[in-house]
């Protein structure tokens, strides 16, 4: 179990099963739980002769920053303001001699990512800037594009994700996580029977995940 902190419904009841099948069925088999954020303590006093492993990894600091929101402004305004804010920094790094510096945006849809997209194009500040997304339901290729370095001919990349680019990928060159907080999910409604996509706050163990992001290959900075 991947990324264990995420606790869904599915892998719960998947876990509940395998402990089950583990008792009556298969005494040898090994179950892995893995997560770079999980209260591991407390996760192992639930689980009968469980071993914990830690496997120190690198990462380097991210300094994180607060960008509230203005009173009637849009998310993607939002986004464009916060981006605005670090824009000199990131060229600094880049006048420096580094490579093209990224931004990587935490949204929480495809509805989102593009109205975020069609605002950020036709910003003047950024028209040097390529501004990609990445999300599920875009095919494989586009998605191993993204995961490419930057063109040396831009003065730097966005990347508008959902939080499939939460954990699980390391994204080139980025220096810069703007976090709106926010996370969609799927929810059962009692009331008619049906489950729906229900947009919610990001939990914490999420926020940790998304600014990690910008401390994968360098010193880098997270906006929420």
């Amino acid at each position: 179990f991947d990324e264990f902190h995420e606790r869904r419904r599915d892998s719960d009841v998947a876990l509940a099963l395998l402990r089950e099948a583990r008792r009556i069925l298969r005494p040898d088999l090994k179950v892995l739980l893995m997560s770079a954020t999980l209260q591991i303590q407390e996760l192992a006093a639930q689980l009968d002769d469980a071993e914990s492993l830690t496997s120190e990894g690198r990462a380097y600091p991210v300094e994180t920053r607060h960008c509230p929101q203005r009173e009637r402004e849009p998310q993607e305004q939002h986004v464009l303001r916060a981006v605005e804010e670090e824009l000199q920094g990131l060229e600094n790094q880049r006048s420096t001699g580094g490579a093209p510096p990224g931004v990587l945006v935490f949204l929480p849809g495809i509805r989102e990512i593009e109205r975020c997209r069609q605002r950020l194009l036709a910003a003047p500040s950024l028209q040097n800037w390529n501004v990609l997304t990445l999300h599920g339901q875009m095919p494989l290729k586009q998605q191993s594009d993204v995961l490419q370095p930057c063109d040396q001919r831009w003065d730097g990349r966005i990347i508008l994700a959902t939080s499939i680019a939460e954990s699980s990928l390391t994204l080139d060159g980025i220096r810069l996580v703007i976090d709106t907080g926010l996370n969609r999910h799927t929810r059962f409604d009692p009331g008619t029977g049906m489950e729906g996509l229900v947009t919610v706050p990001a939990s914490l163990a999420s926020a940790e995940q998304r600014s990690g992001r910008a401390g994968r290959q360098a010193p880098g900075r997270c906006v929420r």
